[in-house]
């Protein structure tokens, strides 16, 4: 049974709750892409599949817009799929649980994929209405866009004729997006050896934050699971001795860690002290972040005895790197008021058989200063005997002074709204850097409706704002004869 089917407009709804019904986290967007490839041949439209599962699909210009040049409509297939502890539902191999008030979309224990999902339903419906007047078209979705760009930095530019482009990729209604930060991801690998150890085996548990998007949010002082993680753990050596068995934390680069947890190993006699030790940090990390994240809660329980540890040395470097690890806003921007200019994000905490990973999304609308921040990592890994590797590396996309396009979109939402649109240049990482490297020329401005708390489990899109967003596109589809 179809859970948004009475919500208008139609088309958009039902093409965005299909695509909830089809797993498409990164790196598993074959079902999804093949889904579009389905719908582009069902109406006879010409598309192109490539090997990382980008698809393009063409439509002609309606008559009466022969002439104007080809627009280029562009969203992601994927989402980042995380999950409540609790929740019935893996997003990343079942179809979403989506719900809906009326006013407001999401998904049960789950992210909702609003991010992307809601460009490519636009975009579906579009190609899928005749009625609908525009140029031609050539709309793109791409893949992996979440882990680095991998589909858009993969995809031909040769498949693509138009130099106008629409990004359907913000979380804001009322702003159009005319720029962005660059970006890589880095991985610090610090090999660890293991030893017999005694005592008891303990679980120290960091949870209860809020998260977030590491580029939208990193400006809005959220606790990192991750960091909470290293400072109680140095606390705890400080004081008594202790060996790690193992650290885990956060499940994307590019989101802040909602939760964190270390195994270790203690004397029986230490636990109480440990236990203390950790309740003082609780109340110092609760009045720091009594603003961001008021509800952090930091747990100590024993599991167990112990078997075997990483050696003691291994423990400390394992330590020093959580403290050292460069994390959140760095720079913020001279030249644009309150724009984050750069930062990075411990995202990912895992250990394996022989090492330790960290993996850090480090962004940056400045090129020297993101290569800086890579380099005090690769110190950080190379001073610790560890190793760095750096993936995933987008360049920023540059403001443009003059802007047809930009010109044209604002003049239509202040026509429709009677209030001029906000200009602006983000912190987050979008495609259209990529895509202006591979066209020449092009004129692209990204937008979108009312996005709340992506990339986590209290992700929820605004039905009226898709309302007003999806009018608006059409608005600017139609000018685009003039």
């Amino acid at each position: 049974m179809r859970v948004l089917e009475h919500l208008e407009p139609k088309p958009v709804f039902r093409f965005f709750e299909d695509l909830t019904q089809i797993p498409r986290s990164s790196r598993d967007t074959k079902a999804v892409s093949d889904f579009c490839v389905r719908f582009a041949r069902q109406r006879g439209l010409r598309c192109h599949q490539d090997g990382l599962n980008n698809v393009v699909i063409y439509a002609p210009a309606t008559p009466g817009y022969e002439a104007a040049p080809t627009v280029i409509l562009q969203g992601h297939l994927d989402m980042v799929a995380v999950a409540e502890p609790d929740s019935a539902v893996d997003p990343a191999a079942q179809p979403l649980d989506v719900q809906t008030d009326g006013a407001y979309i999401s998904a049960r224990g789950t992210s909702l994929g609003g991010d992307d999902g809601i460009a490519v339903a636009m975009a579906l419906a579009v190609l899928d209405d005749p009625s609908i007047p525009h140029p031609a078209l050539e709309a793109v979705f791409t893949v992996d866009e979440e882990i680095g760009m991998d589909g858009a930095r993969g995809l031909d530019g040769s498949l693509l004729s138009g130099r106008i482009l629409l990004n359907i990729d913000s979380e804001d209604e009322g702003v159009l997006t005319v720029g962005c930060a660059g970006g890589a991801t880095a991985a610090v690998t610090l090999p660890v050896m293991r030893a017999p150890a005694e005592g008891v085996c303990c679980t120290l548990r960091v949870q209860g934050l809020q998260g977030g998007h590491s580029g939208v949010e990193i400006h809005k002082g959220r606790a990192n699971a991750n960091i909470l993680l290293g400072r109680v753990l140095d606390a705890l050596q400080h004081q008594l001795p202790l060996r790690l068995v193992c650290v885990t934390g956060g499940s994307k680069d590019n989101a802040i860690a909602l939760q964190a947890e270390a195994s270790l190993t203690l004397d029986a006699q230490a636990f109480a002290e440990a236990a203390q030790t950790v309740r003082a940090c609780m109340d110092a990390f609760r009045k720091e972040y009594a603003a961001a994240d008021p509800g952090v809660e930091l747990t100590l329980t024993q599991t167990g005895l112990a078997a075997d540890a990483l050696r003691a040395e291994d423990t400390a470097r394992v330590i020093r790197a959580l403290m050292l690890m460069p994390n959140g806003v760095a720079a913020m921007s001279m030249d644009i008021p309150g724009l984050v200019q750069t930062s990075s994000n411990l995202g990912i905490l895992r250990t394996e058989a022989d090492c330790v990973r960290a993996t850090v999304s480090v962004r940056s609308s400045v090129g020297s200063q993101k290569q800086l921040l890579l380099a005090r990592l690769r110190a950080l890994a190379e001073t610790l005997g560890g190793t760095l590797n750096v993936s995933g590396d987008y360049p920023a996309w540059e403001y443009r002074r003059d802007s047809a396009l930009r010109d044209r979109m604002a003049r239509i939402w202040q026509e429709q709204t009677g209030s001029a649109p906000k200009i602006e240049v983000i912190h987050a990482g979008l495609e259209c850097g990529l895509f202006s490297g591979k066209l020449p020329g092009l004129d692209a401005v990204s937008f979108g409706p009312d996005l709340i708390d992506i990339h986590t489990t209290k992700e929820k899109m605004s039905v009226a704002s898709v309302q007003r967003i999806w009018r608006y596109l059409l608005a600017v589809l139609a000018d685009m004869r003039g």
